[in-house]
């Protein structure tokens, strides 16, 4: 059972499949209908060209064999109106054994549009009529469909396509593991699988294609269905002869594609009779020598030999490979496409490409007049399609994808646009512009380019704070210039003194503490000095918690200003007892 239908409930059981990779090269990309036994997802084949296709999972039981082999029949069934199947084969996802086909990818349905209205007298003929076709060509073939209902009857394009992932052998039983619905057959559960139980299918699906609701049928009452009399001709005779209980009073296939399209009645034309020439003597005797040597008798070449060569038939591709693309949208006036075919979606061609370049880089919504209706709608970039079809002769490409596809070599380019000229004035400012951009990058660059650090080695004189010395280096790659280095007392704590208060930071700049150039690698060398003025009356048992910044002030390479660093330190005591600064992290 397919379910092509995107508005089908779906299984927790087979959506947890999704993500999944088939045979290392085909993602399960999104779930778009299930059953109790069965999966269709949406995936997309290989490169070089690749393509939206269907993958269908059967979960047989022990009938995977069984199943497989109907597969493989119904990938050799070919006709246009028939959804094409590529071989499948067995496979194991999640440690569940499970057969698979390929099938098309078909974006619209009969399930989907029933909800919303029924299908009109014409629309009606234009969906039946491949239907019957196309079953009929699995009839001739030694198959049943065996599942026809609406969710199976689908268009690609403007084309109408029956499903084929369905069809079972005639004469045999319908496999156990495919539960029925209620486009069976009464005889479906029991009898073997006949032509007749299709013909049933098909009489409920276009009951409901034009009323919405399945004709009333009971399974205890031996009366056919009622069909409603309000049915249009020939499609109240064609359900009527198509839902008949007993299987041996339904209509063939034949049957109903004659009453659908009847055939008109040749008539006959009375011709002039021809006088007969009479025989003579010399006549017979040149019919007994031509009977003793007959002569080789000249064959006609076939009509066949005469047909030109855009008619002959090309040998079949891959679903996937093709060779013409285009980026589309769909136009949104319904109404006026869908008039003479409910399937009918026209899409609008906006620019050539192949099956791999990206789509053009669009950022905001553009409008698109339509090439039939004349009508012109807004679109977002979201909006715009891959897909596979022939532009027409008079096609012009949309403004944004004029270039969405390369020109070949061997293909004359469109002429070159004229190039607008640019106003000096404006060009000016540009570069005006584009310059003081660059110079402040620069500047941004080069000032902090530089890299200097700091450090303060251990007093000459032991816990004489002020006899330290610090040291300045430049780890950078670039010189800087006009170097000052001095010290800014932040805050001095002496428990103990009279005075408790901090004193007031002060900055002090040294003569000897100052350098017209520090180049990379040289080491700049800073007394302490006067940085802290107080003195403890007792060294060695005072305690002093002092902080301060060693303040450096310098202009780097390039740069018409000054930038000043400040590196904080504190005083800290040894475990020898000793009092020393110490350089902070910054």
């Amino acid at each position: 059972m397919v379910m092509h239908a995107y508005g089908v409930s779906m299984s927790n059981e087979w959506k947890r499949f999704e993500g999944r990779v088939l045979l290392d090269k085909f993602p399960l990309q999104k779930l778009l209908g299930s059953t109790s036994y069965s999966a269709v997802f949406l995936t997309e084949s290989p490169p070089p060209q690749p393509k939206n296709i269907a993958v269908k999972l059967i979960n047989p039981g022990g009938k995977a064999d069984f199943q497989a082999s109907l597969l493989q029949r119904a990938s050799k069934l070919s006709h246009p109106n028939l959804l094409h199947l590529l071989p499948g084969g067995r496979c194991k996802l999640a440690n569940i054994d499970l057969v698979f086909t390929f099938m098309e990818y078909a974006e619209e349905d009969l399930g989907r549009t029933l909800p919303d209205r029924p299908l009109s007298e014409k629309e009606a003929r234009e969906m039946l009529g491949p239907v019957v076709d196309a079953l009929s060509h699995i009839h001739s073939k030694g198959l049943a469909h065996s599942h026809i209902k609406p969710s199976n009857i689908l268009s690609i394009g403007n084309q109408i396509k029956l499903s084929s992932d369905t069809v079972v052998p005639l004469g045999e039983h319908r496999p156990a593991y495919r539960p029925l619905d209620a486009y069976d057959a009464p005889e479906a559960a029991t009898a073997l699988v006949a032509g007749s139980s299709d013909v049933w299918s098909l009489g409920v699906t276009l009951v409901e294609a034009l009323t919405q609701q399945a004709p009333a049928s009971s399974s205890e009452s031996q009366d056919d269905p009622s069909v409603p009399s309000t049915l249009p001709q020939p499609f109240l005779d064609i359900a009527q002869n198509c839902l008949r209980r007993d299987p041996l009073l339904r209509w063939t296939t034949a049957q109903i594609a004659n009453y659908l399209n009847p055939t008109p009645t040749p008539v006959e034309v009375a011709t002039p009779a021809v006088a007969t020439p009479a025989v003579t003597v010399n006549d017979e005797k040149e019919k007994e020598a031509a009977k003793e040597n007959p002569t080789p008798v000249q064959v006609a070449a076939p009509a066949a030999a005469s047909v030109s060569a855009e008619t002959r038939i090309e040998p079949a591709k891959e679903m996937w490979v093709d060779s013409n693309y285009c980026w589309v949208v769909v136009c949104k006036n319904n109404w006026f496409h869908r008039r003479p075919n409910i399937f009918n979606v026209h899409r609008i061609p906006l620019g050539q490409t192949d099956a791999v370049l990206p789509r053009p880089e669009i950022d905001k919504p553009f409008a698109v007049r339509c090439d039939e209706c004349g009508k012109e709608y807004v679109y977002q970039p979201s909006g715009v399609l891959r897909y596979e079809m022939e532009v027409p002769g008079s096609f012009v490409p949309h403004p944004l994808f004029r270039d969405s596809l390369p020109t070949d070599q061997g293909e004359s380019a469109p002429p070159p646009q004229p190039t607008q000229k640019i106003p000096p004035v404006r060009t000016l400012k540009r570069l005006v512009g584009l310059a003081c951009l660059a110079l402040i990058v620069a500047q941004f660059v080069l000032t902090n380019l530089p890299r200097l650090s700091a450090d303060v080695s251990d007093p000459v004189r032991p816990n004489d704070l002020m006899a330290g010395m610090f040291h300045l280096d430049n780890k950078g790659w670039l010189p800087v210039y006009d170097v000052k280095a001095g010290c800014k007392v932040m805050r001095v704590d002496i428990p103990g003194a009279r005075n408790t208060d901090a004193v007031e930071g002060t900055t002090v700049y040294f003569p000897e503490s100052s350098a017209e150039i520090l180049s990379p690698g040289q080491r700049m060398t800073v007394p302490c000095g006067r940085a802290i003025a107080i003195k403890p009356e007792n060294r060695e048992t005072a305690e002093i918690h002092a902080e301060m910044f060693f303040v450096v002030t310098y202009r780097p390479k390039w740069v018409w200003w000054h930038k000043s660093e400040k590196f904080p330190m504190e005083t800290a005591k040894t475990d020898g007892g000793m009092w020393i600064w110490r350089s902070i992290p910054r």
